[in-house]
């Protein structure tokens, strides 16, 4: 009959195999020697990254999806400024955030298993040119003509536009 564990029973932590005193009765023990059957880690697996579209200048923050995740990973995305991983991940689901900067187009990106370590998954985001545009209510300039400016810009520069137009009146 099994008693109870002595309290003699060292743990090598895994590294070696344990001993331990296992106490039958009162009078009887036994030694024994265990060894902790550990399944080797199972690697991180990637599935997909999003959001694949990011403004330029604009702080983004990206969700890495997939198995076996762990905090610590390693994150890059071509010009893309201070990259930095978001606390509070899951083994399904990592966070880093970082800033589009430089240029627009597509940027390759890749995360791995930690910083310098051994890649995971290659993908790449577009950072598109945006065209923003303001267009000016119609003044009159002077008697006879009025004018219209439109204002357009991409993520590289304003650019404006100005239409002046007489009425058919003042012809």
């Amino acid at each position: 009959m099994f008693l109870r564990w002595a309290e003699d029973c060292a743990s090598s932590g895994g590294a070696a195999p344990d001993v331990c005193t296992i106490r039958m009765d009162q009078e009887r023990s036994v030694q024994a020697i265990f060894e902790a059957i550990v399944p080797p880690p199972s690697n991180p697996q990637v599935n997909s990254v999003s959001p694949v579209t990011a403004m330029l200048n604009e702080l983004t923050t990206f969700t890495v999806n997939g198995s076996n995740l762990t905090s610590g990973m390693g994150f890059w995305i071509h010009d893309c400024a201070g990259i930095e991983s978001v606390a509070g991940g899951t083994s399904t689901q990592q966070q880093f955030r970082c800033t589009p900067s430089y240029t627009v187009g597509e940027k390759a990106g890749v995360i791995k298993d930690q910083p310098g370590g051994t890649l995971l998954y290659p993908f790449s985001i577009n950072v598109p040119d945006i065209v923003r545009s303001v267009t000016t209510t119609p003044a009159t300039v002077y008697p006879g003509v009025i004018q219209t400016v439109n204002w357009f810009s991409t993520n590289q520069a304003w650019y404006s536009s100005i239409s002046m137009m007489q009425p058919a009146q003042y012809r």
